[in-house]
């Protein structure tokens, strides 16, 4: 005895049984990417929240946000970790000048914000006294063509 077996699609609830539907039109697929890039962008400007010194404007207050992140006796390290991850490149300067005072022992700290032709240079001083924060210092000045 032959026995033969029958393989039947059911459908899920809410969906149409019947012929495949074609490929999405040009016109959906460029609606689909600007709205894909629109979000993106969204995600760029919004994502910074996470970034304590993302949207600073002025050393005052880049030196008072700082200041609060790194206050007096945080670790070096920690501090050199926190600058890293705040989109800065630090250099360790000892027994260097800063500000024109000399014999300063202390992280030198840059990032650029911005978008050209114009960016703001920020460079921060994270005093030490070789083992933990002292204080943090600020300058800024913008960068052009």
């Amino acid at each position: 005895m032959k026995t033969q077996s029958i393989h039947t699609h059911v459908p899920h609830p809410g969906t149409s049984v019947g012929a495949p539907k074609p490929f999405a039109s040009r016109s959906s697929l460029y609606q689909g990417l600007a709205f894909s890039l629109f979000a993106a962008s969204l995600c760029l400007v919004g994502c910074d929240d996470e970034n304590p010194t993302a949207k600073i404007g002025s050393p005052a207050e880049m030196g008072t946000r700082l200041n609060a992140s790194l206050p007096k006796g945080t670790p070096v390290q920690t501090a050199k970790d926190f600058m890293l991850k705040e989109g800065f490149s630090c250099d360790l300067r000892l027994d260097a000048k800063w500000k024109n005072k000399p014999h300063i022992n202390y992280l030198q700290c840059k990032r650029e914000d911005g978008l050209p032709p114009i960016k703001r240079l920020w460079e921060v001083a994270v005093i030490h006294d070789g083992t933990s924060v002292i204080v943090v210092d600020v300058r800024a000045a913008l960068v052009y063509p």
